[in-house]
């Protein structure tokens, strides 16, 4: 069935009412906007003609074959090249299509056409990745740090921290509770030890870092899409540092108990370029360093295996989580290293409070913060509680135990800290 539009201010809005031939049919120039999974999937479609001849052969539903001709359509669109809507102008990788300006004339022909593009991020990543590289290039790496003598190598845990919001400021008179740089700090590293204590010494270790670890994405101390005033504690530049040494000092915390250790850094949608330097700059500081990996990929849905489980990594912006099995089975069914797992768990943020969906392929999660509520949310009546997790899989049988710790646990032990740190001064006076 061919697409049709509706045509507002001069612009052609496509709608989409199916995937089928004709104008319509998918020709060779798609495969270029295809990514390495969904490839497979449009070449059979276009030799085999339809969307059913192409399920059939490759034994997939028509339902699943047709979303992905859908999705890769508006990758394409995404681009500039929808050619059943007039649109063929494809932009520059390194930008995304923000427009079409179409002006018609009376026998329905185009006259003229103004194509509107953006810079894309994904590819600007480029850029900024080469400037961290030099920053970091002229300093000593880290020295690797000492293995732990004992540990379970049939066992992984998982620190979840998910949307620490570093930078974000609230007063407790307003907002509940009060939030700034130096109490994120605390919060984050108080909760890391302590589950540490909790858990058991699993040979591997997973940080896994949600994204909105960070506020703000620049020195405007706004959204970067919509512009949107943020209270924030202080300057972006103190904030990066301290996003920094954060980071470090969870990784140096993790490797003195794990013998390996995997972080996965992932954007937000407050973060997503800071989170990229971030990753960078890790990654420079620790290469030297033989039992640690990190993940710093480009695109916002990350995996880990672990023997038998297939975890999933996603802020939780870009995607419902209904969607995410589909998506976990699109993006591995290519790649033999994550290929056949038995025990498949997406990890999410973003919603800031904990929400578990059972689908049919896998199991999705989203995962509270430690953060407080800013002026604007605690206005709007959210009410989702404050903790930090950990999970302990086990590689031949899935899940073996988690683990949590609460913000008023953390407060009681800042206080317990605090008041040790007064009677040790008050003994010196």
């Amino acid at each position: 069935m061919p697409a049709t539009g509706a045509r507002i201010a001069g612009f052609m809005i496509p709608i989409w009412q199916g995937v089928g031939l004709g104008k319509s049919a998918l020709d060779s120039k798609l495969l270029q906007f295809a990514t390495p999974s969904q490839r497979p999937v449009i070449e059979s479609v276009i030799n085999c003609g339809g969307v059913s001849a192409a399920a059939k052969s490759l034994g997939k539903a028509h339902s699943s074959v047709s979303e992905m001709v859908s999705r890769v359509r508006r990758q394409a669109s995404a681009r500039g090249y929808s050619p059943d809507h007039d649109n063929t102008h494809i932009v520059p990788e390194t930008h995304y299509l923000k427009g079409v300006s179409t002006l018609y004339g009376s026998d329905d022909k185009i006259k003229l056409q103004w194509v509107k593009s953006n810079a894309d991020q994904n590819q600007l990543a480029i850029v900024a990745q080469q400037a961290a590289r030099a920053f970091f290039t002229p300093r000593e790496p880290l020295r690797p740090a000492v293995a732990p003598l004992a540990a379970d190598d049939d066992l992984m845990t998982c620190y979840v921290i998910s949307d620490l919001h570093l930078g974000m400021y609230a007063w407790a008179r307003e907002a509940g509770a009060d939030y700034d740089v130096q109490i994120a700090s605390g919060l984050l590293i108080n909760a890391m030890n302590r589950l540490m204590l909790k858990a058991p010494d699993s040979g591997h270790a997973v940080i896994a870092q949600l994204g909105d670890l960070m506020h703000m994405d620049d020195q405007t101390n706004q959204t970067r899409r919509s512009h949107n005033a943020l209270d924030v504690d202080t300057r972006y530049e103190r904030v990066s540092e301290v996003a920094l040494s954060l980071y470090r000092q969870t990784i140096d915390m993790a490797l003195r108990k794990h013998r390996t250790v995997h972080v996965v850094n992932v954007p937000g949608n407050h973060d997503d370029i800071s989170a990229m330097w971030l990753g960078v700059a890790l990654k420079e500081a620790y290469r030297d360093e033989p039992r640690l990996t990190i993940d710093t990929g480009q695109r916002g849905y990350f995996y880990h295996r672990f023997g038998a489980n297939l975890l999933g990594f996603t802020h939780g912006h870009e995607a419902k989580m209904a969607e995410l099995g589909e998506i976990m089975s699109e993006e591995t069914m290519n790649r033999p290293e994550l290929a056949g797992a038995i025990y498949r768990h997406w990890l999410t943020g973003h919603i800031h409070h904990q929400q578990i969906l059972e689908l049919r392929t896998c199991l999705v999660e989203s995962f509270r913060t430690l953060a407080a509520k800013d002026a604007y949310h605690a206005t709007k009546g959210y009410r989702s509680g404050r903790d930090m997790r950990a999970i302990t899989y086990h590689r031949a049988y899935g899940e073996d135990e988690r683990y949590r710790v609460g913000v008023r646990e953390l407060e009681a032990i800042h206080g317990a800290i605090k008041g040790a740190g007064h009677a040790a001064v008050a003994q010196t006076r």
